[in-house]
């Protein structure tokens, strides 16, 4: 399946295939995702993390809003800092796959984007309750 999934990466000029234990593949596996739709997830979380900021600017406390968390709360802040900027740098890497081709047009996405936000909920330690970053993000 991860042979299956991979891609070429225009930018990188390589294959890249999902990483081991990556939730795209495991859904994938599990038929919880067509491989399409595990696909689209695996060439987003790969222009989020290469092709972005996203990793140097992941915890960067500009996400926050006032008051979101108790000061001295570093796991609050990591968590909702994150989210953020999770959101804001998965946007910015699925338009970069849609100027490299790998991706349709925004309007697309519309069914899978119900689908994960339905089965793949996540819960923050701050009691925020987000889902994966494509859905948040309207990717």
């Amino acid at each position: 399946m991860r042979k299956r999934l991979a891609f070429f990466c225009p930018r990188c000029g390589a294959e890249v295939k999902p990483p081991r234990g990556s939730k795209a593949l495991e859904s994938a596996v599990r038929g919880r995702l067509t491989p399409e739709e595990a696909r689209r997830l695996v060439v987003i979380a790969h222009y989020r993390h290469a092709h972005t900021a996203y990793e140097d600017d992941m915890y960067s406390s500009r996400w926050l809003r006032e008051g979101e968390c108790q000061d001295g709360d570093d796991y609050c802040v990591a968590a909702v800092a994150s989210e953020g900027a999770g959101r804001h740098y998965t946007k910015m890497a699925a338009e970069l796959a849609r100027m490299d081709s790998l991706l349709p047009s925004a309007a697309a996405g519309t069914a899978m984007q119900a689908f994960i936000g339905k089965n793949f909920p996540q819960i923050y330690p701050c009691g925020g309750i987000s889902v994966l970053p494509c859905l948040d993000a309207g990717v």
